[in-house]
């Protein structure tokens, strides 16, 4: 896992939703390996896609032991840094509302290159219930 860009991602995202006065999200384990199964994939077959062999995000989060009520995934492709993409998700009314949503609070990353030089991003969001006192945020 890369934790640059996990780290940057995540004070991105804290950093918009803070500007529309929402909650931040924490960045979460899970959440993280699901991003890297998902751009890896993504990259395996250097094609922008939701889909997986391993299922949607709500089976990968579960086969992992993730306990969540709500899930959301943003994917990218071809951008070369976390604030380009990040300024693409923005410009895209899907992707910017999984990052605005207020219901999640908590947040995976990933980025990987394929072997044609191709960025793969991945972002899973996700509701828990669990208490965040323990978790990590940009804002920690």
């Amino acid at each position: 896992m890369d934790l640059e860009i996990i780290s940057q991602l995540l004070t991105l995202v804290n950093q918009e939703r803070s500007r529309y006065n929402l909650q931040p999200v924490y960045s979460d384990r899970i959440l993280n390996i699901c991003a890297q199964q998902q751009s890896t994939y993504q990259a395996d077959i250097d094609q922008m896609t939701h889909n997986n062999p391993r299922g949607n995000l709500t089976r990968r989060t579960r086969i992992l032991g993730g306990q969540y009520v709500l899930w959301e995934e943003n994917v990218a492709v071809g951008y070369r840094n976390a604030q380009e993409v990040m300024r693409g998700w923005m410009n895209s009314p899907g992707h910017r509302r999984n990052i605005l949503s207020p219901s999640i609070n908590r947040m995976g990353s990933s980025k990987i290159i394929s072997s044609t030089g191709r960025s793969y991003w991945t972002q899973c969001f996700a509701q828990s219930n669990f208490d965040s006192s323990q978790m990590f945020s940009s804002e920690n």
